[in-house]
């Protein structure tokens, strides 16, 4: 039976044929396994600069979940995850993985929607929690040539293939993982020219400082950001830059990592080359020399200005929806309530912490699920905004007349993901009509 296997356990002796990926192989399994053995990381604490980059990974393809994991005979281990939140496996079954399956390939390996795909609709990370539908990851290979693990993101939502640029980006992550890896005993160097090519195609900032935060390398990210040479970024220059308001924060999050030789992440205001200031958010991690002396740091510097737009945005739409009169509410495909606002609580009668997670069907009179069901099918097939009459009960048994309009929410390819509904009471209506028709009478 495949499961989900919490923390790490006993790995077993590999039998040749116990597995059927192993089996498949285009090398020998026992090879590989040396290979991953030699490069001595298995079951070692999580490393700040290896977390950086499965975090940029996530961040690069907005993603909720990347991994940077280990293939073992029986198991996929997970040297670095971000996302996943509420579950607490650091590693998988073989059997149970995506990553078992990249290895096998020499290129990335991208699932559009898992539940569609016969070799992984089976799979609990698909099936159960967290629902994985989307994952795009690539092999990492030794010195020597063979794969012993995977950087790879995820999502809980289908997508479509990756572009060329994406595949290339995430091919570039996934050498920065080799990189990192290869030189982890190391004092850090420039990158090579292969590095350096492959960093300079990235759209972020890399940059590397010494131990007094003084800028030693930028990757070509800053002079098509910034409109200036890489010369004068260098030292303190790139402080010239940040936005005025926002420079006594930076120094002092700067001095604070070096006191405390540890990492260091935070945002702030840049001003682009066309004198708009743009948000950044910086992460770096220390770096130590061979004799365990403070080094400085590597970081990575990326653009959210649009995500801080995007999450104004929403906290105004947020404040709309909870002070609105009208009940605003949303749900799964299924009918499961996901949102309720405050009218919804005066209209139905139920608090938020009473109906959220429950069925629709709750507040709809068993002589109208049809009608619901018949509502919601409109909406999915891409009908335009349903509005209608009906009949819903409220919490004490009684029904309420009301207006309720429906219309899908939908992900950026245009597929339903939920919807929204609004209901309008009517009583007030209805009984404006009652003492008109008794006037008339």
């Amino acid at each position: 039976m495949i499961q989900l296997v919490q923390g790490p356990a006993p790995a077993p002796s590999f039998k040749p044929g116990c597995h059927a990926l192993a089996m498949s192989a285009p090398f020998s399994e026992t090879e590989r396994l040396t290979a991953l053995f030699r490069c001595h990381i298995l079951d070692t604490p999580s490393e700040p600069c290896l977390d950086r980059i499965s975090r940029l990974a996530a961040q690069f393809f907005a993603a909720p979940m990347a991994v940077i994991s280990f293939v073992t005979q029986d198991r996929s281990w997970f040297k670095s995850r971000y996302g996943f939140d509420g579950l607490d496996h650091t590693e998988l079954t073989r059997e149970a993985s995506f990553c078992a399956h990249t290895i096998l390939g020499k290129d990335a390996l991208v699932i559009p929607d898992a539940a569609a795909d016969d070799r992984f609709a089976g799979l609990p990370v698909v099936a159960g929690p967290p629902g994985i539908r989307f994952y795009a990851g690539t092999p990492l290979v030794t010195p020597d040539g063979f794969p012993v693990g995977t950087l790879a993101v995820m999502d809980t939502h289908p997508r479509g293939p990756l572009s060329a640029a994406q595949l290339d980006a995430l091919r570039d992550l996934g050498a920065l993982v080799q990189e990192e890896l290869d030189r982890r005993f190391t004092v850090p160097v420039l990158p090579d020219d292969t590095l350096r090519r492959m960093v300079d195609a990235l759209p972020v900032l890399i940059w590397r400082s010494d131990d007094q935060g003084r800028a030693t390398f930028f990757s070509r990210y800053w002079h098509e950001f910034s409109g200036r040479s890489l010369a004068a970024g260098m030292g303190f220059g790139w402080l010239d830059l940040v936005h005025p308001e926002d420079r006594p924060h930076v120094l002092a999050q700067v001095s604070a990592a070096i006191a405390a030789r540890g990492d260091m992440a935070f945002e702030f205001r840049v001003r682009r080359a066309d004198d708009e200031y743009r948000w950044m958010l910086d992460q770096a991690c220390p770096q130590f020399g061979r004799d365990g002396s403070f080094a400085g740091f590597v970081g990575v510097s990326i653009d959210i200005t649009e995500r801080k737009r995007a999450e104004g945005t929403r906290a105004q739409l947020a404040a709309i929806v909870q002070s609105s009169e009208q009940a605003i509410m949303s749900m799964t495909l299924d009918g499961n309530l996901l949102t309720w606002n405050p009218a919804a609580e005066r209209l139905f009668g139920y608090s938020a912490d009473e109906i959220l997670g429950r069925s629709f069907l709750r507040i709809v009179p068993p002589d109208r699920a049809e009608e619901v069901a018949a509502a919601l099918a409109r909406v999915r097939r891409g009908e335009p905004i349903l509005r209608y009459e009906t009949v819903r009960f409220r919490k004490d048994g009684t029904t309420i007349s009301v207006s309720l309009s429906l219309s899908a929410i939908k992900d950026s390819d245009d597929r339903p993901i939920a919807f929204s509904a609004i209901a309008t009471d009517l009583t007030p209506l209805k009984q404006a009509e009652t003492a008109r028709r008794e006037t008339d009478e």
